[in-house]
């Protein structure tokens, strides 16, 4: 599992062989299927100003103290519903996880996984 640093109840980002879920708290639970990965990154970015969760065009921003330090890229869109039952799509997402270069090596080890398993 990849930890938030949040002082309220929160479910952690987590990384399995079929998907990546980016979460924060009972707000928001984004999942997203390993198919649908293209890459990541870390990179910290700073959100200042903005909302913490921000769809801007194909860009869905789930900053914590308005900081993302990983990035990741699909394929294919990916719907999700967003805080208040809004709908949304994205075909990047950026969030912050407390140790970026683990989350980065677990998202990677699970999309190169099943390509390591095909004849």
């Amino acid at each position: 599992m990849i930890e938030q640093s949040t002082r309220r109840a929160t479910a952690a980002h987590s990384v399995s062989v079929d998907e990546v879920r980016v979460r924060y708290g009972v707000f928001l639970d984004v999942r997203v299927p390993v198919s649908a990965m293209a890459g990541v990154r870390a990179r910290s970015e700073d959100h200042s100003g903005r909302r913490g969760f921000d769809l801007d065009g194909q860009t869905f921003t789930v900053a914590l103290s308005w900081q993302t330090n990983v990035v990741l890229e699909l394929s294919r869109p990916v719907a999700f519903t967003r805080p208040l039952g809004r709908p949304g799509e994205a075909r990047v997402i950026k969030f912050y996880a407390d140790h970026p270069q683990a989350a980065v090596a677990a998202i990677h080890h699970a999309m190169v996984r099943p390509r390591e398993s095909s004849p």
